[in-house]
């Protein structure tokens, strides 16, 4: 009998994850000839004949019994084609401590358990207690902890108090003295200032009012709008209902149809948590993950980056042949009215970069914060060198619709970079704009 894989927690802090798939059979025939297949090569017999061997323990006296077939059953049949296709291994071995008891009095085991191979170290096998059975229970742990993905909370901007957002983002940045600062701490001590006025005065998550502040007035209103909304939202779904119907033609897309289906029966959809395979090993970890995906998606960077800087370099070179009228267009500071140009441009609800500070927070400064802001870009505008953190992107592989989730070829990786850097990048577009079109005249 075939049993979905179980899978128990341990203490191991690794992510990890692998197949196991447990094999049991209550007629020991199948599982016994499957058995004499595994360990043909591991016990040196005088003939390629299956081999079916039992241990029956009486008192104190041992003794075991060898009966020889040269038939081997379908279901073993199937089951060896299973493993060969599968890299798994035998765990239970005629060392193993058996889990059946003939009403003769002998001890068996008849029970099979496969493995795959890349977690055989991780994986214990104990038979517990009797509890009333010919068959005794034997308890197969994983040593592999279940991935929980948790949804980090967001800033919930639509109940912000943006006004108290900028007043304490100004009144804290008064007492930075900036002059001393590289552009390294200037930046660092930016967006911790920025992080210390969002928590006060933007809330996270999505909570109800009346469960913030549990007054009679919320509780009115609470389940006012909560009738309100029930009668909207059934109207709604009976409508959206009958557009799904109306649409649903086999013909015409049966995986969309059939996808439905599978979701009114409550069955989930397979997502990205397949384990990647590389090169026939199975990633059991998140780091393992993420290094196997770093060279697939820097593939040809060395030489890409070496003519991008042999290109920079003629750049430059060119640069400082060209007359000073042309040089002071791009060395003046930026001013205040071109940040809030491009803070103006800059969409909304995009997601931040490593540093957590989304474009919202720029947008709602106070006009001290956003002097703090300018004087931050004007500083490596004028001394040419860039801050590391900017040029670091968090990148996220997603998986392409209808694809192989093992395969890292089925991903497509999407990145994120500081909001701060993205609104300067902005500006210096501005100036490089601007120059073409006084160029051009």
């Amino acid at each position: 009998m075939l049993t979905e894989p179980e899978r128990t927690t341990t203490t191991n802090s690794n992510d990890r994850r692998g197949l196991c798939l447990f094999i049991e059979s209550s007629e020991n025939r199948a599982a016994k000839y499957f058995a004499a297949e595994m360990f043909k090569e591991a016990r040196p017999c005088a003939t390629r004949r299956c081999v079916n061997s039992s241990t029956r323990e009486r008192g104190t006296q041992t003794r075991t019994t060898r009966r020889s077939s040269t038939k081997t059953s379908t279901p073993a049949v199937s089951i060896i084609d299973v493993t060969t296709s599968t890299n798994l291994t035998c765990l239970v071995t005629d060392r193993s401590e058996p889990t059946f008891l003939h009403s003769k009095g002998g001890l068996y085991r008849p029970d099979t358990a496969l493995v795959s191979s890349d977690i055989l170290e991780l994986i214990t096998r104990e038979v517990l207690e009797d509890v009333g059975s010919d068959h005794l229970p034997a308890l197969i742990t994983v040593g592999i902890s279940r991935r929980r993905e948790k949804e980090a909370s967001t800033w919930n901007f639509n109940k912000a108090d943006w006004r108290a957002y900028a007043h304490v983002l100004d009144m804290r940045l008064e007492s930075v003295d900036w002059n001393a600062m590289t552009v390294e701490k200037a930046n660092k001590a930016l967006v911790n200032e920025i992080t210390r006025a969002a928590r006060k005065s933007i809330p996270r998550g999505a909570h109800k009012d009346f469960i913030r502040n549990p007054t009679a007035t919320n509780r009115k209103r609470y389940n006012a709008y909560s009738r309100r909304a029930k009668r909207i939202g059934e109207t709604i779904t009976e409508t959206e209902w009958r557009k799904v119907c109306d649409g649903f033609n086999f013909r015409k897309s049966s995986r969309t149809a059939w996808g439905l289906v599978r979701r009114l029966e409550g069955k989930r959809t397979a997502s990205g948590t397949e384990p990647l395979v590389v090169n026939g090993r199975t990633l059991l970890t998140v780091r393992a993950e993420a290094e196997a995906f770093t060279p697939f998606y820097t593939r040809g960077e060395g030489s890409n980056s070496q003519a991008s800087r042999r290109m920079v370099e003629k750049a430059r070179k060119d640069w400082e042949r060209r007359p000073s009228v042309v040089n002071r267009t791009f060395h003046t500071d930026f001013t205040i009215a071109e940040l809030e140009g491009a803070l103006r441009k800059s969409k909304k609800g995009k997601a931040p970069g490593r540093d957590g500070v989304t474009q919202e927070m720029l947008s709602h400064m106070g006009p001290k914060a956003k002097h703090a802001l300018l004087r931050l870009y004007n500083l490596p505008w004028q001394s040419g060198t860039t801050q590391p953190t900017w040029q670091t992107a968090v990148v996220i592989p997603i998986l392409k619709k209808g694809k192989k989730a093992s395969d890292l070829a089925s991903y497509r990786p999407i990145s994120f970079t500081s909001t701060i850097s993205k609104t300067m990048e902005r500006m210096v577009n501005g100036r490089l704009y601007q120059y073409m079109e006084d160029k051009n005249r």
